[in-house]
């Protein structure tokens, strides 16, 4: 189908860890040095760019099935390089192990945009621009659509996908009372932020001491004028190892988890579902969330039948998203209300 020459769709990539982030300055520049050395991935330069590009599945692809309302829309990619999470900014590079490594997100970005808008009229003709991103590329989406939404004349959106890990401390017994992202994302900033502030300047003004903040979405959403739907596992696979420091599942099941780390899982959910109501409680966003065991969604399970809320019905989280995207009746607010497994097609159960 051709390109739809009216809506186009902006994709910040999100990769499972997308920050190259570690808890100081030295373990963070080594991270992001190792993102340029690694053959088998596409980071740090456009040299090492796949033919064969993994996240033209779901969403992004042009099947009405997989995606329903987004088909023959234009589609750009902005590709995660320099591990900075598309924003941050530093004149020099850095030289480990004699190389240089730069960092230069901020810059990418609005290069990006420029390229768009010479290009493709991003400012001027596209009556829709919908911003979507998972993890880190999803924070990028929130982050950088006001900057969007001042040049542009149409409706400017967001699909914030795997995006509601909160800031909490770590429960494994090794990281008491550590905030494990916090830390991460602290150093980060500061790291990469002496030189040009976040793209979400409201946000940083409200945060000006703590600018860490703006890299979670329970600080950054209030900043955010456009709408938003978010679109989450409420017992997301990256935040059980990330945030809770817990090692004992897989992408799919807590079953291989201790007793006492079940529980803690099962109320880190109640945390998640928590943030996404508060979300919405601006009546402009929308949620999805499902008891399952997974990350992001818009790449394969996007509109994947195991993938619904409530269980065995038509509510994937491609077609509440349409039904928020286009304004449809009914309620964008759909959050599971079982604890998993039950759930059962996507439990997994062992």
């Amino acid at each position: 189908m051709p390109a739809n020459k009216s809506k186009i769709l902006i994709h910040f990539e999100g990769i499972d860890f997308g920050w190259c982030v570690e808890n100081d300055t030295a373990s963070t520049i080594e991270n992001c040095y190792k993102y340029t050395q690694d053959q088998d991935e596409d980071w740090g330069s456009s040299n090492n760019l796949p033919t064969n590009l993994f996240y033209l599945f779901g969403m992004l692809n042009d099947d009405t099935l997989e995606s329903p309302g987004y088909y023959g829309w234009t589609k750009v990619v902005i590709k995660s390089c320099d591990g900075t999470g598309f924003q941050g900014y530093r004149s020099q590079p850095v030289v480990f192990k004699r190389e240089k490594v730069y960092f230069r997100g901020h810059n990418n970005t609005l290069e990006a945009f420029r390229w768009m808008n010479n290009t493709l009229g991003l400012y001027s003709k596209f009556t829709d621009i919908l911003l979507t991103g998972s993890l880190n590329g999803a924070i990028a989406a929130m982050q950088w659509s006001d900057f969007v939404k001042q040049h542009a004349k149409g409706k400017v959106s967001v699909l914030a996908d795997a995006a509601v890990y909160r800031d909490q401390l770590s429960q494994k017994i090794n990281h008491t009372n550590d905030y494990l992202m916090r830390n991460k994302l602290s150093t980060l900033v500061k790291f990469v932020n002496q030189e040009v502030g976040l793209p979400s300047a409201k946000c940083q003004a409200a945060y000006k001491d703590e600018p860490w903040r703006c890299m979670f979405t329970e600080y950054l959403y209030p900043f955010v004028e456009v709408p938003v739907m978010f679109t989450a596992s409420l017992y997301d696979a990256w935040s059980i190892i990330h945030v809770l420091g817990f090692e004992c599942t897989d992408l799919y099941t807590i079953s291989p988890c201790p007793e006492d780390e079940q529980a803690i899982i099962q109320e880190y959910k109640k945390n998640i579902t928590a943030l996404l109501e508060l979300v919405t409680k601006d009546s402009k966003n929308g949620a999805w969330g499902v008891s399952c065991v997974a990350h992001d969604f818009v790449y394969g399970r996007w509109n994947n039948e195991m993938y619904t809320v409530p269980g065995n019905s038509s509510s994937s989280a491609a077609n509440v998203t349409l039904g928020w995207y286009l304004g449809k009746p009914g309620s964008h607010v759909v959050i599971d209300d079982v604890l998993w497994p039950h759930n059962v097609n996507c439990a997994h159960k062992l």
